[in-house]
């Protein structure tokens, strides 16, 4: 069992889980990065005139998930990460498929399709609820 004990390290994880399916970011300058972002402020993600292409993966900072319990509640994280497929010919689907192979804390996957007329790339959003649950498997 691998313990993530910050938003870095899951980044990390999902770099690792998704390898090749993840697309990149081309920023003005010309140079590029994975396109995978921890994003506290969507107001300004991504920056102006970054090209996305491929698979993107979005982190979106924890919320405090309340459970009740017999006697009090327990406070869990909630995390969202969003995966959007930028090329319209391809599916986030594998990629799902291999965090669903590596992430076991994965609560729910909601799918939001594809809507040319808005912009919005086909997407799943991904819900993890703790951290105690990201595993490898081998």
């Amino acid at each position: 069992m691998l313990t993530i004990e910050s938003p870095q390290q899951l980044r990390e994880v999902i770099q690792s889980a998704l390898g090749d399916e993840l697309g990149t970011y081309t920023f003005e300058n010309g140079l590029s990065a994975p396109a995978i972002a921890y994003a506290p402020n969507l107001s300004d993600y991504p920056p102006a005139n970054t090209v996305v292409a491929g698979l993107e993966v979005v982190i979106i900072p924890p919320s405090p998930s309340i459970l009740p319990l017999i006697q009090g509640y327990a406070v869990e994280n909630k995390w969202i990460l969003y995966l959007k497929q930028w090329n319209p010919s391809k599916t986030p689907r594998p990629a799902l498929n291999r965090l669903l192979g590596v992430v076991k804390s994965i609560k729910r996957v909601i799918p939001v399709p594809a809507n040319k007329k808005l912009g919005i790339p086909e997407t799943y959003q991904v819900t993890l609820e703790d951290w105690d649950g990201v595993s490898w498997l081998t």
